[in-house]
């Protein structure tokens, strides 16, 4: 038990080293974790990593030239060998472990500057975001006011701007309420208010 334990943790300890690795064969890319992802197992990730980085540099001597200079502005993160190469909504690419590194190269090089603007966007409206749920907090006297970490900021803008319209019909319901803003709603064992993002249109 205890040898499983130290294995875990010593791969676990290793992570950060081949992110590195990874990120320094594409030109300094940021290699990020997805907080929707659930629990992924050290193990596991371990392996996509050493995967990914093994097919890179197969052809990295050919290929290196074509990614240009420093693309640290970009994000980067490695799903599972079934997952689809694709960018997300938000600008980062999403690459299954299994990806030959020349078709990664190829890809990333044809779209990257599609995925600066997406990112660029994501973080204004983060932004954006953040503001309009303090706002929410303080005006509604709410004691705190979270949010489920894959939920895009759109859906988080449109469940704050629906509650500062109904401000006056709800605040004495939330005062002094520990809320967190999701995709259903119930109460936590520790009594916290589980809110829907839409939950004008469910209970219009």
């Amino acid at each position: 038990m205890l040898t499983n334990v130290s294995r875990h943790e010593e791969t676990l300890l290793g992570l950060p080293d081949l992110e590195m690795t990874l990120s320094d064969l594409l030109h300094d890319i940021q290699i990020v974790r997805r907080p929707d992802h659930g629990i992924v197992m050290a193990k596991e990730y371990d392996k996509q990593l050493r995967a990914l980085i093994s097919s890179l540099n197969r052809c990295w001597k050919a290929k290196c030239d074509m990614l240009g200079g420093s693309l640290n502005h970009l994000q980067l993160v490695v799903e599972t060998s079934s997952g689809p190469l694709a960018i997300s909504t938000s600008g980062q690419f999403l690459v299954p472990s299994s990806c030959p590194g020349s078709i990664l190269i190829d890809f990333i090089v044809n779209n990257r500057h599609k995925a600066n603007t997406l990112l660029k966007e994501h973080e204004r409206k983060s932004i954006k975001t953040e503001a309009i749920l303090h706002k929410c907090q303080s005006e509604l006297d709410i004691c705190s006011l979270e949010r489920d970490a894959s939920l895009p900021p759109d859906k988080i803008l449109t469940f704050c701007e629906n509650l500062m319209k109904e401000a006056y019909n709800v605040k004495d319901l939330l005062k002094g309420a520990r809320v967190l803003i999701t995709f259903h709603s119930s109460i936590s064992d520790d009594g916290k208010l589980l809110v829907p993002w839409n939950w004008v249109d469910i209970y219009d």
